[in-house]
């Protein structure tokens, strides 16, 4: 085993400690997402990473950092996701629907590059509202 992935399997069972760590791709039901996130300060909450070259999204618990969630979807799934060419972000559920965190989403696509910024998002606004408004 390379040291690199050594360092990488540290580092996520490290970070997971404690969590059930399960993702779920799109397609899936609004009872498969709402099963995924979390509430916080009253609040519920759940994670993504959409990628615009395969039209997908991965959703995952609020408790789990996206660095583990790439770390973790390249192991189990052989998925290599690029802070430049992926959307990290963060949504909040809004009565039936999902709505998009601005200020915590704003700072993760800091280093996409504008080719993907520019991407076509439709596949994403199905379920999570107001990432147009992020670019």
């Amino acid at each position: 085993m390379k040291i690199k992935e050594l360092l990488e399997e540290f580092e996520l069972s490290f970070k997971l400690q404690g969590f059930t760590f399960e993702i779920i791709s799109t397609p899936l039901s609004s009872k498969e997402m709402d099963s995924l996130s979390e509430e916080l300060n009253g609040k519920r909450y759940i994670r993504f990473i959409a990628v615009p070259s395969t039209k997908k999204t991965y959703f995952f618990s609020p408790e789990i950092m996206h660095g583990s969630a790439t770390i973790l979807l390249k192991k189990e799934k052989g998925v290599v996701l690029k802070p430049e060419s992926s959307l990290f972000g963060v949504a909040e559920k809004s009565g039936k629907s999902w709505k998009v965190v601005e200020e915590e989403s704003k700072r993760l696509i800091s280093k996409m590059s504008e080719d993907t910024k520019n991407s076509n998002w439709d596949f994403l606004k199905r379920y999570v509202v107001g990432v147009e408004k992020l670019f």
